[in-house]
């Protein structure tokens, strides 16, 4: 292993120990931060903490861990900037957790008009496939195809990685 790679290993592990100190004070530092990038497929980011800290925060990417709550975190925090989401479960300590159908449709329409939610899963064994499966008949029943003539909307990208599939898209109605 080279050395930048243990250095960025122990800096991504202390990190997530003392998150919120190092949010607080990126903040502090960087307070017009408009984008992060998060690649640590075992980190918990804390959206929350991410909304508070960086009130200008637009867009965030990552391979990390979303906690159960992610959905609530978004819509339960008042005035945050974010209109892009985008989260890659890469292996297996990704940790995807299956959610509940309604509580995205709820979290995507309580979001500014513009908003984009990206969710990428790999999953070599197919755990998720029946999941995914009755996800796509659900937001094919209550979303539009993405390939309408909609230039400004709120959209969804979901692509779970199963022997190379490709992503599909939705926006609201």
């Amino acid at each position: 292993m080279l050395l930048a790679e243990l250095y960025l290993k122990i800096v991504t592990f202390i990190c997530s120990i003392v998150a919120f100190q190092i949010y607080e004070a990126l903040g502090k530092v960087c307070p017009k931060v408009r984008r992060i990038f998060i690649r640590d497929a075992t980190y918990e980011a804390n959206l929350q903490d991410l909304f508070q800290y960086f009130p200008n925060l637009k867009s965030l990417n990552g391979d990390c861990y979303l906690s159960k709550t992610w959905m609530t975190e978004i819509m339960t925090t008042e005035n945050h900037s974010l209109m892009s989401l985008s989260v890659t479960y890469s292996n297996e300590t990704s940790q995807f957790e299956p959610f509940d159908f309604n509580d995205l449709l709820t979290c995507l329409k309580v979001q500014k008009l513009g908003f984009e939610l990206s969710l990428f899963v790999m999953d070599k064994a197919g755990r998720f496939t029946k999941f995914f499966t009755e996800l796509r008949k659900f937001l094919n029943k209550n979303l539009l195809s993405v390939y309408t003539k909609i230039k400004v909307c709120t959209r969804l990208t979901v692509d779970h990685h199963v022997n190379r599939s490709s992503p599909t898209k939705w926006h609201l109605r």
